[in-house]
């Protein structure tokens, strides 16, 4: 069966293992996917592209992760949606400074990572190392304090602030921590400045359970005044560096709840 234009170019926003004509074994741009769980293939009259993640991924997580709508799985009269393209890319580097890998932001907006496999780009993250964003930084300040934030962008928003502060992220945001993370943070005092919305406060909270495990020094969760919704990136907008030291300083020191 032939498929259409707009569906085709919604086909290339994914990353295909394996093309069967009207059937495709897909890496779940939802979740961390290290084999293909997701099939999409053409409805019956060719209509429709149906999605389904064997992980439990929903429709919806999985057409926001590409940046579609759900009405851009139907074939119809309208524009197809645009080609994804690259519009900002954010390195990745060991403690040796070598690059491991990037998240890459597209337009319309979503986010991929690759790493370099004999000089070319490979769009999975199959066998990479996962490493905290600026861990470069994190080394080159060891007596500053460490602010976890949920994106690359809030990190260089932090940095040309000047604000006295080691930023830094891990791919793919909340709900993306790994005890690793938390491993090459021990004995640093860290700062947590969640996003104001259930999924960064319930990342906040995984974090600092988890950095309490590894021993960090301090733990402090720095919950700002903002909008629903809100980041570090918008506080910056009306804010300077010495409103988020006072912030920062203001913030209790975390403990678990039962602890």
């Amino acid at each position: 069966m032939e498929i259409c234009e707009k569906l085709a170019n919604v086909i290339e926003r994914f990353e295909v293992v394996r093309d069967e004509g009207d059937q495709w074994q897909i890496k779940c741009p939802a979740h961390e996917d290290r084999s293909p769980s997701m099939v999409a293939k053409l409805s019956d009259d060719g209509k429709k592209l149906l999605l389904h993640c064997r992980a439990g991924c929903s429709v919806d997580d999985i057409c926001d992760a590409v940046g579609i709508g759900k009405a851009d799985l139907f074939a119809s009269s309208s524009s197809p949606p645009p080609k994804a393209r690259v519009t900002q890319t954010y390195p990745y580097h060991d403690a040796s400074g070598a690059l491991v890998f990037e998240v890459v932001r597209m337009e319309p907006k979503s986010f991929r990572q690759r790493h370099k496999v004999d000089g070319e780009w490979v769009w999975n993250m199959k066998g990479v190392q996962r490493v905290l964003f600026n861990l470069g930084g994190i080394a080159e300040k060891p007596d500053w304090p460490v602010a976890v934030v949920e994106g690359e962008k809030d990190c260089l928003r932090l940095i040309a602030s000047g604000v006295s502060l080691v930023p830094t992220t891990c791919a793919g945001g909340a709900g993306k921590w790994r005890d690793e993370y938390s491993a090459a943070l021990a004995g640093r005092r860290v700062a947590i400045i969640p996003d104001n919305d259930e999924k960064g406060q319930q990342h906040a909270r995984d974090v600092a359970g988890s950095l309490l495990l590894w021993g960090a020094a301090s733990i402090r969760v720095v919950q700002l005044p903002l909008k629903p919704g809100g980041d570090v990136s918008d506080y910056l907008q009306g804010h300077d560096a010495k409103d988020l030291v006072a912030e920062l300083k203001a913030a209790q020191e975390w403990r678990p709840i039962n602890g």
